[in-house]
């Protein structure tokens, strides 16, 4: 049987033994839960990984011949210019074929709901009203900073596209 398929992983689970296997066997693109470039980012929500390690596993996977996808979060604890920074840092160093960026929302049962409740910025009777949606973690960053982060991370993923430079190079300044 030959059919295509995609996978989704951690950074650190990812070798060119593995990716080489995987492209064999069907696998089109790897979908990594990177979350962020930032070591201070990673060691703050306990992601278990760094940077570096990210960068290897998804140039990795280029090299083998496969599409990678970058899921993030924007506006975890402690995010700042700084680490967003680092993060389109690494967008460009790596170029991915597909970066998926969301706001960090606070779920109740975590330590950002934990953090969130301390802070008097929510209680237990949020969830009484099921027509709300998981509250974005602003106590650090307003919504739109952590938009304008966002942006940054997006601009950096598609100024990286042969069709974009070429558009700029045009004379137009940006593409949304």
């Amino acid at each position: 049987l030959q059919f295509y398929w995609e996978a989704i992983t951690r950074v650190n689970y990812v070798d060119s033994d593995i990716c080489t296997a995987m492209r064999k066997a069907g696998c089109r693109t790897v979908i990594f839960g990177v979350e962020s470039f930032s070591d201070r980012i990673l060691k703050t929500i306990h992601k278990g990984v760094t940077g570096a390690q990210a960068t290897n596993a998804i140039l990795t996977a280029k090299k083998c011949g496969l599409e990678t996808t970058c899921l993030l979060m924007i506006g975890n604890p402690g995010e700042c210019q700084e680490t967003i920074n680092e993060t389109v840092e690494g967008i460009k160093a790596v170029t991915p074929d597909h970066v998926d960026a969301g706001l960090t929302v606070i779920l109740p049962r975590t330590e950002l709901y934990d953090i969130a409740v301390k802070a008097g910025f929510m209680d237990d009777s949020y969830w009484l009203d099921e027509s709300l949606s998981a509250p974005v973690f602003t106590l650090e960053n307003p919504l739109d900073r952590l938009h304008a982060f966002k942006t940054a991370v997006f601009d950096a993923h598609w100024s990286n596209r042969w069709y974009v430079r070429l558009y700029r190079a045009s004379g137009l300044r940006k593409v949304r």
